[in-house]
């Protein structure tokens, strides 16, 4: 599955809840149960299927991310890809394969004290924020439990709407903390990022070189450009390298009141 399928999976299935008259509830089991069919939609059919109005449907489109409607529909079409058809031992085989070699690298480039320095930047800044789209965000929040488990706070930050809001309360003690696995959301935040006093860290797979020049410090998750192989990458490297410095952290910094 793509990056953008998965966001817009990702957005629509946030938005379920138990209660079935909920109106973003409708709209999402709609959109689910009819992604295929997106070429085919049309807002006054879902409005009338969905019995909601047609600024219901804008609004929902605006609250998962997209402008309007069509926004939504093109991004779906142009995203729907079912995936090819593996048989399970061959997954099996191919998925094994390519977490050991993900992690092998992982474990080799982390093995400096690059994986300290990082940890004392946290610890020491005034305000640590995390900066990263909704899918990448799901993925940090073990790490941002453990940050608290010994004391530090984080203020997530998914939208470039909530980063324009806040930023000019950036201060330069304070560190932005970006994790954006194919570099497209580094790349649209990036200038913003650059333009703050605070000190900022990027986590990627994508190894544009222009990275350097709008993030204080950049740490490629691998030796060559993996944005072809994100997913697997933000489901299994991106909590390993976050799982090893959350523990360094700890080592580093126990809470007082573990202590």
């Amino acid at each position: 599955m793509n990056p953008v399928q998965a966001n817009i999976l990702g957005n629509l299935t946030k938005t379920i809840s138990v209660d079935s008259s909920d109106i973003d509830t409708i709209l999402a089991k709609y959109f689910i149960s009819h992604y295929y069919e997106a070429k085919d939609f049309n807002i006054y059919t879902i409005a009338e299927k969905c019995n909601v109005s047609r600024s219901s449907i804008r609004r929902y489109c605006q609250r998962i991310g997209f402008e309007n409607f069509l926004n939504l529909k093109k991004a779906m079409i142009e995203n729907n890809s079912k995936g090819d058809i593996v048989t399970d031992s061959a997954y099996r085989k191919n998925l094994t394969s390519e977490i050991l070699a993900i992690i092998r690298e992982l474990d080799n480039r982390m093995n400096t004290d690059e994986v300290g320095k990082i940890s004392k930047r946290i610890k020491s800044c005034s305000n640590f924020y995390i900066l990263a789209e909704n899918t990448e965000n799901n993925v940090s929040k073990e790490f941002q439990i453990e940050l608290a488990r010994c004391g530090k706070i984080v203020f997530p930050i998914t939208t470039k709407t909530q980063f324009l809001k806040i930023k000019e309360n950036f201060q330069k003690t304070d560190l932005i903390f970006s994790i954006s696995v194919t570099g497209k959301y580094a790349e649209k935040i990036g200038d913003y990022v650059h333009s703050c006093p605070s000190k900022s860290i990027l986590i990627t797979c994508n190894r544009l070189k222009e990275f350097t020049n709008k993030f204080t410090y950049v740490y490629f998750m691998s030796h060559v450009d993996q944005t072809a192989n994100a997913q697997i990458y933000r489901e299994f490297g991106v909590p390993y390298f976050l799982a090893i410095l959350a523990n360094n952290y700890r080592n580093l910094f126990l809470n007082p009141i573990d202590k």
